[in-house]
Formats: C-alpha cells, structure tokens, sequence
C-alpha cells in the first residue's frame, strides 16, 4: 500500500475544513502520539482526528464531518496515490459551488492512466466544460438500475447537457407525480 504524507492531509484538512466552516482558524498535527493524528481548532475548542475517527464530532456540522472524508480523498490524489478514485456522494451536506471547486481540483489533479469516478446530484455539475462521454446517469428502469451515457444523446461540444436532462432528451430526472399530486388545486 502506499501511505498518504501528513503533509498532503494536513495540507487538505486546512484548505477544505476552512473553506466549509470560517470559525475553523487551522488543523495542525497532534504531536506525542504514537499514531499520527491532527487537531482541528474551532472557536477555541479542539477536535482531534486520528486514524480517520473525530474524538467529538458534534462540535462540526454534519457538512464539516464529510469535510474530513473529502479532505482524506482530496490528499490521497495530491500524494500520487495511484489508481482509480470513487468518490460516491461526500457532498450531500456541502454548497454545490464548494462541490464544483473541489471537483475541478480532482479533475486537475488526475495523472496519465488514472480515472476518478464522482456521483452527484448537483445539476451545476453538467454545466463544466467536460467531454459528454464523461457523463453517464444512473437511471432506475423497471425497478433496475440502467447506465445512460450522455454522449448517446447530445453529441456536439455546444449542446447544454443540463437542458437535455430537463427536458427529456436524457431520462434521467425523478418522477415526481407523486409529490406534485399533493399541491393544493389553484
């Protein structure tokens, strides 16, 4: 296996756990352990994280708890952990734009021969300016889940991948009848 440098997790603890929460004023390492590990200090409290546990997660919001995931994730592609990178809904709890500035980071931080595989229900995502075959939505069809590629649907650089979601062109939207059935009639 290949161990991530503290430098590269501290690095990414700092730069993500300050961006998603400002009373966070730094992450510096928790010397005179025998496990490696860092302190989180927020408005003069401080959290400690070793080995990928929160001594008292309830000081952070759930967005800063999935913060430290994200942080993790984001310093094993800056450490040159080779492979391929899933990143499967950390975000459900962050802003999308906080969401769509970490990922560019992870697109530009993909090296020859490494692919990263992120899920997201953010619709700004489909908005970057990536290739449509690097879409694909995962679709519920007769109670199976079915893979539908973008660039079966819109193949020019020009055509708004958002747009043809919305309106149909790629089934990929929930049904919602359902919850519109319950509007009051006008």
């Amino acid at each position: 296996g290949h161990d991530i440098s503290d430098d590269a997790v501290l690095a990414a603890l700092n730069a993500v756990l300050r961006t998603l929460d400002p009373a966070i004023s730094g992450v510096r390492r928790l010397e005179g352990m025998k496990d490696p590990g860092f302190v989180i200090v927020k408005s003069g409290n401080e959290i400690i994280l070793q080995n990928g546990v929160i001594t008292n997660p309830e000081i952070l919001s759930s967005g800063t708890r999935e913060g430290v995931r994200i942080a993790l994730f984001l310093a094993a592609m800056m450490d040159g952990y080779p492979g391929v990178y899933y990143c499967d809904e950390h975000f459900s709890c962050i802003h999308s734009s906080i969401e769509i500035s970490i990922f560019r980071m992870m697109v530009s931080l993909l090296r020859r021969d490494e692919q990263l595989f992120f899920t997201t229900h953010n619709e700004a995502i489909m908005e970057l300016d990536l290739p449509k075959h690097a879409y694909a939505f995962l679709v519920r069809d007769d109670g199976r889940i079915a893979v539908s590629y973008a660039n079966r649907f819109v193949q020019k650089a020009s055509d708004n991948l958002r747009n043809a979601v919305r309106n149909g062109v790629i089934c990929a939207m929930p049904d919602t009848r359902y919850l519109d059935a319950l509007r009051p009639p006008l």
